[in-house]
């Protein structure tokens, strides 16, 4: 699934064919940013509006808005919050995350310092952050945050490989 100003497009991962297309007209966004799927269900971010949003069988809902201090960036199932942490841009530090069982925002924690958190993957029962602000790559655990090391630029939507245990850095003004 990748995300675009009107929607979300479906690709065959394999192929790269176009299987379908999800149009968020009617929801007039702002800037569909992340996605994130889980039990047939999507999870996508709208960092232009500060709202999360569900896809269901088609079916198109708001699950937060009023509710986020930070418009949302990144989302990733983490484990250690049995929900999906959103990465929080404008500036805030608070961590929170989205839990389908209980239908509502937790809160999590809060990091130290950095801002306009961009990435998130879990790794290891951590959570790893990656903040545009202070151009640095967190370790976060239990409201722990440990910064792992500096970037040469302003960190953009990590990936994580566990095999290998590299971490990969897209940089946005380094192309």
């Amino acid at each position: 699934w990748v995300a675009d100003a009107d929607g979300l497009h479906g690709f065959d991962r394999f192929s790269g064919k176009h299987l379908e297309f999800i149009d968020f007209s009617d929801h007039a966004p702002g800037f569909l940013n992340d996605v994130e799927a889980a039990a047939g269900v999507l999870y996508v971010t709208d960092t232009g509006k500060a709202r999360l949003f569900s896809i269901e069988n088609g079916e198109i809902s708001v699950l937060a808005a009023e509710e986020l201090e930070s418009p949302p960036n990144g989302i990733v199932w983490y484990s250690g919050a049995d929900g999906f942490v959103l990465a929080p841009w404008g500036g805030g530090l608070d961590l929170k995350a989205w839990r389908p069982s209980e239908g509502e925002l937790i809160e999590l924690g809060r990091l130290p310092e950095g801002g306009n958190i961009d990435g998130l993957e879990e790794y290891d029962g951590r959570l790893i952050v990656a903040s545009q602000v202070d151009q640095a790559i967190w370790s976060w655990r239990d409201g722990e945050a440990v910064k792992l090391f500096n970037t040469p630029g302003r960190p953009a939507d990590i990936g994580v490989d566990s095999r290998r245990e590299r971490i990969a850095v897209p940089y946005i003004a380094l192309d």
